[in-house]
């Protein structure tokens, strides 16, 4: 249920400027446990950032990364990647509705 609320705060997060920068920081493996993968999770939200890269290439790379960080048997990176599948969605758009200029940084709209 976390996972709804986090995401639903961060489509409305643009009606305030501080809202604008909670979208844009990652805060690790939004409602569920960073074991020890935080860097994974992180990553994979600068990924929903970065307007460049699809969806599904962040999901595979998130993927990638979980599965070499943790034993070849652990469940969690098929676990994971099925929910980021099933509900990133939303996240994913709150991230690509900010596009930012690389030299400046300034919101573009």
């Amino acid at each position: 249920m976390k996972q709804f609320v986090d995401a639903f705060k961060a489509i409305n997060a643009k009606r305030s400027v501080d809202g604008v920068e909670a979208v844009r920081k990652s805060d690790g493996c939004t409602g569920v446990p960073d074991w020890n993968i935080r860097h994974c999770c992180e990553k994979h939200d600068m990924g929903y950032m970065n307007p460049a890269t699809s969806r599904w290439q962040d999901d595979c790379d998130f993927y990638a990364c979980m599965k070499n960080h943790m034993s070849w048997w652990n469940p969690l990176p098929v676990i994971y990647f099925l929910g980021v599948r099933a509900v990133g969605g939303a996240r994913h758009c709150a991230f690509q509705e900010y596009n930012y200029d690389d030299d400046s940084m300034e919101l573009m709209q």
